[in-house]
């Protein structure tokens, strides 16, 4: 009985986030990608609900380009990238809805752990310029490839570094040379010295999700957030303390919120990942 209750719950939890992401794809998709992309659910039914995951049906998104409008700004994406989309673009995990927590005209952008670029180029529609960080060499390829198709080359650097090297994913040597676009070593940079390499005196926007390497870069020589307006940060609570950034971060003058996985503002999270959101009094939060 035990184990049918937790079944139930748990196809009922898989069905509301179903609708959840449906209703994401339609508002940025229109019509035309919501049914090809509901035609793509059906047709992997049996396992998404064995894997409990949609992963499936992103699959079955390959080969096509798709147009898509995010914070209504037309944005053309390779359909393979479809389970990005979906994080970033459908669900708006780092465009919160509180006040003023957009990019905005002559912002300055960077998005650490940026993959192929699906925040970057819709930062870039934006921006006056971004810096896109990865310790992955070979989703340059990839990442190039969706900054040409959207016209926004000349908006994003491209910086090959490692951030935070000492927690998280990539502070394992192995795991990181086993990374699915691992290529070149990437240099061990702190936020400090990108800011020097890159010449930039301020950040309006920093995007974080460095796969809980966020808990050294919050740990050391954080002078770097002096000059940081927001922050939107996917935290990895398996290799630190929330809390810990928390407090650094207040130390800094920055106002703070909690986002769990279904879109929830909460106290604390009680899963192992969710979002934390920072912005300067001043900056109108």
């Amino acid at each position: 009985m035990r184990e049918e209750l937790f079944r139930v719950s748990k196809l009922f939890r898989l069905a509301n986030r179903l609708f959840r992401e449906l209703k994401g794809v339609y508002r940025i998709g229109g019509k035309r990608i919501f049914f090809l992309y509901l035609s793509a659910v059906f047709r992997r039914i049996p396992k998404i609900i064995r894997e409990t995951s949609l992963r499936p049906a992103d699959k079955l998104m390959v080969n096509k380009t798709l147009c898509l409008t995010p914070l209504g700004k037309e944005v053309k994406v390779d359909g393979k990238h479809f389970g990005l989309v979906r994080e970033i673009y459908c669900s708006n995990c780092y465009f919160p809805p509180l006040p003023g927590f957009i990019v905005q005209n002559n912002d300055r952008v960077v998005d650490l752990g940026c993959n192929v670029g699906i925040f970057s180029m819709l930062s870039a529609k934006f921006a006056q310029q971004v810096i896109a960080v990865d310790a992955q060499s070979r989703l340059l390829t990839d990442l190039k490839a969706n900054l040409a198709q959207n016209d926004c080359m000349e908006k994003v650097t491209f910086q090959l570094a490692l951030i935070g090297s000492k927690s998280g994913v990539f502070s394992d040597p192995k795991k990181l040379t086993a990374a699915s676009h691992y290529g070149a070593p990437p240099p061990m940079v702190s936020m400090n010295d990108l800011c020097e390499f890159q010449q930039t005196d301020r950040i309006d926007f920093l995007k974080i999700d460095i796969e809980g390497s966020e808990f050294d870069l919050f740990s050391i020589n954080t002078q770097w957030l002096e000059r940081v307006g927001k922050i939107a940060m996917e935290v990895h609570q398996d290799y630190g303390e929330l809390d810990a950034i928390i407090g650094v971060l207040k130390a800094w003058g920055f106002k703070i919120w909690i986002q769990d996985k279904k879109g929830l503002f909460v106290d604390t999270l009680e899963d192992s990942t969710g979002y934390l959101y920072a912005s300067r009094a001043h900056e109108g939060c």
